[in-house]
């Protein structure tokens, strides 16, 4: 049984302390519909407060970089989302648009990846690669309602 977990930056920036958030067109639709079918967790290196910008309702947990003693790209950071989620690295699928702090970072913590690349960047290594790519939190959401006869939705971070 495979459990997954997404972890993104719906905003495209946020104030220093994080109470004003401006979201890209699809993203809190999207949100809404992949935590409908898996539980969303929130990795942050910043200081975001979810339940402040409104949004804390489409995520099981929050874990922080300051909160955990360590940001990403580390792996303990993923590891830690793992295991309140109660799943092995290999079940959850972190999802982000950072090349280096979310998507190799949780390939090398033994993580599936999704990269959203809303830029259409070019991937920098060649040694990982990630295990989806969409240019769109909502072509993530579509995959995920097409794919849900496959897999349960038990965990997501």
């Amino acid at each position: 049984m495979r459990r997954w977990a997404c972890s993104n930056r719906p905003t495209r920036r946020s104030t220093p302390r994080a109470t004003k958030v401006e979201y890209y067109p699809d993203a809190l639709d999207a949100l809404a519909r992949i935590a409908a079918r898996v539980p969303v967790a929130a990795l942050s290196n910043g200081n975001a407060d979810l339940q402040r910008v409104g949004i804390a309702h489409h995520f099981a947990f929050q874990l922080g970089a300051r909160e955990h003693g360590a940001a990403k790209p580390e792996a303990s950071i993923f590891h830690a989302a793992c295991a309140r989620l109660g799943c092995g690295p290999g079940e959850v699928l972190h999802v982000g648009d950072h090349i280096e702090m979310d998507v190799a970072g949780a390939a090398r913590a033994g993580l599936r990846s999704c990269w959203i690349n809303r830029d259409d960047r070019t991937w920098e290594h060649a040694e990982i690669v990630p295990d989806l790519q969409f240019t769109t939190l909502t072509a993530l959401a579509d995959w995920l309602d097409a794919s849900a006869r496959d897999f349960a939705p038990e965990h997501a971070a």
